[in-house]
Parts: C-alpha cells; sequence; structure tokens
C-alpha cells in the first residue's frame, strides 16, 4: 500500500520521501565533512558529525514525515552542539528551524565582540604598563 504526505499543497509519495533523503543526507555529510561548504563552520567546523548510515537516516526521514501536512519539512538538532543522530534529530518546519539558526550566530557574533573587546582592553593595560618601565 502506498503512503503519501502533503509538502507545500502537493502529495508526495513514499517512494519520493526516499529520493528527497538521499538529497538531504548528502547535504548533511557535505556539511560536516566538506571544508569548501559555506556552511561547514557551523557543522564539521564545531565538530558536528553525521553518524547514522544513510539507510537509518531514510528511515528516520520517511517515518517522521510520511502521513503529515508540511510546508517545507526540515531535520533539526535538538541539541545544536550533537550529532546528527536519531536521537538528537526531529522534523520540524524549516522556518522554526532557521530561527534556531539566526540565535546561534548571534551568540557566536557576540561573543567575538566580547572578545575583541577584552583582548583591547588587555591590551592597553599592557601598553601603559610598558610606558611606565624605566
Amino acid at each position: 500500500m502506498d503512503r503519501f504526505c502533503v509538502i507545500s499543497n502537493n502529495i508526495v509519495s513514499e517512494k519520493e520521501l526516499k529520493r528527497r533523503s538521499t538529497n538531504v543526507y548528502k547535504d548533511q555529510g557535505s556539511r560536516c565533512n566538506n571544508q569548501n561548504n559555506k556552511s561547514y563552520h557551523r557543522y564539521g567546523g564545531r565538530g558536528i558529525k553525521r553518524v547514522w548510515s544513510r539507510k537509518e537516516f531514510r528511515e528516520f526521514y520517511v517515518e517522521n514525515i510520511i502521513g503529515k501536512e508540511w510546508v517545507r519539512p526540515s531535520v533539526d538538532r535538538i541539541d545544536n552542539n550533537g550529532d546528527y543522530r536519531i536521537e538528537n534529530c526531529q522534523i520540524i518546519e524549516m522556518d522554526e528551524n532557521s530561527g534556531k539558526h539566526e540565535n546561534t550566530d548571534r551568540k557566536i557574533r557576540a561573543t567575538k565582540i566580547n572578545i575583541r573587546k577584552a583582548l583591547q582592553k588587555n591590551f592597553e593595560r599592557l601598553a601603559s604598563t610598558l610606558q611606565f618601565m624605566p
């Protein structure tokens, strides 16, 4: 018996979902393993790995999407610092998942700014100390 879901008002078969899962799986691998990927710094560059097999991922992907209605389903890592593995992933809408990345990027930028300020402050202290040395 064929199983289906609805994505962006289109009926999608289980066979098509399996095909799509292959592309998603490859994208995960590229983000985690390919230093030339534009998103590598947020995944592999932070030590995030894809630890499930293609078959495990396909089963996870299909079983969590099939029979439901979606706009743009997306694989979300529940622990943003954790690997791509079954117990750390869920399927959510892309819009919801994108907001998580924006918060992470904001935190990274804020941390970099704080580090720069601390370095500048320490440099100024060191420079003023060196001026008073005979």
